[in-house]
């Protein structure tokens, strides 16, 4: 997956930097004073031994030049040598265990257009930052490289949104994922099914005619995870034939720095992060973007545990059900998706004088 989502960025870098009617390699016409996109789409996501999920995503991103004077008069807006960004994401996440699975295209899109109202919001992740232009001014130059800081904060979803799923209850389930004792003195395994039997490790136990289940439901937490990564970018400027100004940059960033969400819920170890979007050049106002957090750690394996789910719904309520806290995963996460860029629409709307 890793190289697939190299393989991608580095395609569609390359049409990016490839001249276009919509992408014109000359004069890059008028510098705004704020630069600023606004995303809605769908994108695939997934952390390390999950299955990929389809969701619907919507963004508004910003970059602000700011001018402690020029070497050239009047000042273009795209040469400063100071930035300031901002972020903003409503998405969803990627969690870990078994997901229900999505085996094509079609089915991601019928997973996202299926959607209840209740079920829209999955996290919001929010982002500063500051970027230093480390090259000379120059009106050829259109593509350069930035130092750059971020911070940032992701809320996950909350238990009461995280809608688990109910999988059958084995003997294998019990000892991978042992339950502490209640106030009572019993596991949640020993309330739910008390002295439940199966034929075998993966069959499903029970007690006399009861079935018995397990859901797992996200740890409660009082701060959102925090993260922060300094590294470079790279930008890409480009005019827009239609909107008579220039694009929102493309961007790449590949930076090094730590992240809860990714790390167990602390600040422990380094984090690679890669990450980007870029308009796609033959398709106006629609863009690519995508990223990988990745930690330093070596990868530990585990032995799989197969979990089954019912052949009919079961209620988590159901008191054969036994409801186990599960802790923020340890695991890598990367993204990938395609957007609509519906601030581009607004502005070709202006620039055509509608």
């Amino acid at each position: 997956m890793r190289k697939i989502i190299v393989w991608m960025f580095s395609a569609a870098f390359c049409l990016t930097l490839s001249p276009s009617p919509i992408w014109a390699q000359g004069d890059l016409g008028k510098a705004p004073s704020i630069y600023w996109r606004v995303g809605a789409g769908i994108d695939v996501t997934a952390a390390s031994s999950s299955n990929p999920t389809g969701r619907l995503m919507g963004d508004l991103a910003v970059q602000i030049p700011v001018h402690f004077g020029c070497a050239t008069e009047p000042c273009d807006n795209y040469l400063t040598k100071h930035w300031f960004d901002g972020y903003l994401r409503v998405d969803s996440i990627s969690q870990p265990g078994a997901i229900s699975g999505l085996s094509n295209a079609s089915s991601y899109l019928t997973s996202v257009t299926s959607l209840a109202p209740e079920q829209a919001v999955y996290s919001l992740e929010s982002q500063i930052g500051y970027d230093f232009d480390l090259l000379p001014e120059s009106k050829t130059i259109h593509t350069r490289p930035y130092l750059s800081v971020q911070a940032g904060a992701i809320t996950p979803l909350s238990a009461n949104q995280s809608n688990p799923t109910v999988y059958e209850l084995t003997s294998a389930i019990e000892s991978a994922y042992p339950a502490p004792k209640g106030s009572g003195g019993e596991t949640a395994y020993e309330e739910s099914c008390p002295n439940g039997q199966a034929s075998g490790p993966n069959q499903q136990l029970s007690y006399g005619q009861t079935e018995c289940y397990v859901a797992f439901l996200p740890q409660d937490r009082d701060r959102f995870y925090r993260y922060y990564q300094a590294g470079f970018r790279l930008k890409h400027f480009a005019y827009d034939s239609e909107a008579k100004e220039q694009h929102y940059p493309s961007v790449f960033e590949v930076e090094v720095g730590q992240n809860d969400y990714v790390t167990g819920g602390s600040l422990r170890g380094p984090v690679a992060h890669f990450g980007g979007a870029t308009y796609l050049p033959p398709i106006h106002g629609v863009y690519l973007f995508g990223s990988m957090d990745v930690g330093f750690q070596g990868a530990r394996t585990h032995d799989a545990v197969l979990l089954t789910v019912p052949s009919s719904p079961v209620s988590i309520a159901a008191p054969n059900v036994a409801v186990l806290s599960s802790p923020q995963p340890n695991r890598d996460r990367w993204r990938l998706g395609i957007s609509f860029d519906i601030a581009e629409f607004l502005k070709d709307k202006k620039g055509n004088g509608q």
